[in-house]
Formats: C-alpha cells, structure tokens, sequence
C-alpha cells in the first residue's frame, strides 16, 4: 500500500510521501531536536549541510541523507534563531524561505523548488 499522511501544519513544506517506509523515517526525525539552531545570512547550501549534520545529536556515523535539486537559481540567504527545534521543524524553515518543498523518498529526504513539484497543491 502506499503511505498516506497530513502535514501537521498548513504552512508544511514537505509533500505526502509515496513510500511505505515514510511514517517511520518521519517519526524518528522528529525525535532529533536540535539544541539551538542559530544561522545567520548563511547560503541555502549551508544550511542544508547544517540540517542533515544530525550526527552530535544522534551519535550515528552519517547524518540524515539529503538529495537536492535545485538548478541556477540564485536562493535568499537563510536566517533563523529556533531552540529546540525538531529536524522537520527545522527542514520546513528553510524550505519556506528558498521556497522549496520536501518528501521522504525511498533513499533520503528529496528537496526541489516549489515551482518543479509534481503533487504540490
């Protein structure tokens, strides 16, 4: 069957999931908390790295795997101030100010513009 779940929020950048595994990727991100999360100005690329660099929360070896597709164009600087803060909550931050959408596909966490979403509302 295919996975089918709600964004909490309305203002959610991640897009329902099409793989069975997804509620249970889902669920284990939400119990990483980032501390403090404090980016200033900082490039899309460096905030993303900052995001999937779960490992001083989560003591694995890798942090969460993130693929992006985000062609040429040239993405706002990132600046947030959040404490405590889950990895989704923190994901869809930075999504919302590049304007850009998630999903958890079958080998990590998949983000593209809003714009090149298939099954974006």
């Amino acid at each position: 069957g295919v996975a089918v779940c709600s964004c909490a929020r309305l203002d959610s950048r991640e897009l329902t999931p099409l793989n069975p595994q997804a509620l249970e990727i889902r669920a284990r991100l939400d119990q990483i908390v980032f501390p403090d999360a404090d980016l200033q100005e900082v490039s899309l690329t460096d905030a993303l790295q900052f995001v999937s660099d779960t490992r001083r929360f989560t003591g694995g070896s890798n942090g969460v795997s993130m693929t992006a597709s985000l062609g040429t164009v040239e993405y706002p600087k990132i600046t947030l101030h959040r404490k405590a803060v889950t990895f989704r909550q923190l994901l869809d931050e930075v999504c919302r100010q590049a304007d850009l959408v998630w999903w958890i596909g079958p080998q990590s966490i998949v983000i593209i513009p809003r714009s090149k979403a298939p099954h974006a509302s």
